[in-house]
Order: structure tokens, then C-alpha cells, then sequence
């Protein structure tokens, strides 16, 4: 993993920063404490004030630090992941809603053409009884010219 986290102006125990991290560290006589890691805290910053808070040695701080850095970019990993699969999730319902969507479209399309066809056979022009006649001999040979 990455050497410990170093921001500019990043000092550790920021009140406003979310959580991003709590680890437990046993500390004298099996002591269980908690060190919160919070966004924008500097992981060296974080390790030497809990050091300096609990009276421990000086030279625990690098490891705490480096410990501190593994586990908190596990739990970035491990979060990156999850908002990936959830991403992945929600293109697929989307993929799958357009499909749908597609697929009603392509249906009201198909109805529109078939009312239009509907319509024009209803409202195609009829021939008048003279109109068929007329047709009929015009099929039927030439147009005889009287005089």
C-alpha cells in the first residue's frame, strides 16, 4: 500500500470531515480505542495525535500511520467497488427500461401505419356508376367517335 497520506493543511481530527474510517488499536492492557479517520485527515497527522493523546512512544507513529493509510485505502477500494456494481446496476434497469421503451414505440409505430392504411382505404375516392363505365370501355377497346 501508498506511503500515509500528506495534504496540504490536512491535520488530523477535522470535526466537519465525514467518516471515511474507524479503526480499533489495542492500546495499554488490551485497552480497545477508536481512531476516526475522517475526509481530508492526514494519516500521519491522525497516528501521532492519537500517539500524543494516549501517551504512547514516538516511534509507533510511522507503522500506526502506514496502518491507518492500508486500511483506509481498503475501505476506499472496497467502497469504489460497491458504488460500481450499483452503477452497473443502474445502467442495466435503464438499458433494459429503453429496450422496453423501444419495443412500445416500434408497436405504436406499426399501429400507426396500419390505422393510416385503414383510413386511406375507407376514404379512397369511389367511382360513380359513369366513372365505371367509362372505364370499362375504355378497357375494353377504343373510344368510338360519333359523326
Amino acid at each position: 500500500m501508498g506511503d500515509p497520506v500528506r495534504t496540504e493543511g490536512g491535520g488530523a481530527g477535522k470535526k466537519g470531515g465525514q467518516v471515511l474510517l474507524i479503526t480499533t488499536v489495542e492500546i495499554a492492557d488490551g485497552q480497545p480505542e477508536n481512531i476516526n479517520v475522517r475526509e481530508g485527515d492526514n494519516t500521519y497527522d491522525v497516528a501521532r495525535d492519537f500517539v500524543m493523546k494516549h501517551g504512547l512512544p514516538e516511534d509507533v507513529i510511522p507503522e500506526l500511520a502506514r496502518h491507518l493509510q492500508e486500511n483506509l485505502e481498503a475501505h476506499m477500494e472496497q467502497q469504489a467497488q460497491k458504488a460500481l456494481r450499483a452503477d452497473k446496476a443502474v445502467f442495466s434497469r435503464l438499458y433494459r427500461q429503453a429496450l422496453d421503451l423501444r419495443d412500445k414505440l416500434d408497436e405504436q409505430r406499426a399501429w400507426v401505419k396500419e390505422y393510416e392504411m385503414e383510413v386511406l382505404k375507407a376514404n379512397k375516392p369511389r367511382m360513380t356508376w359513369i366513372s365505371m363505365a367509362m372505364m370499362r370501355d375504355r378497357s375494353a377497346g377504343g373510344w368510338s367517335t360519333c359523326c
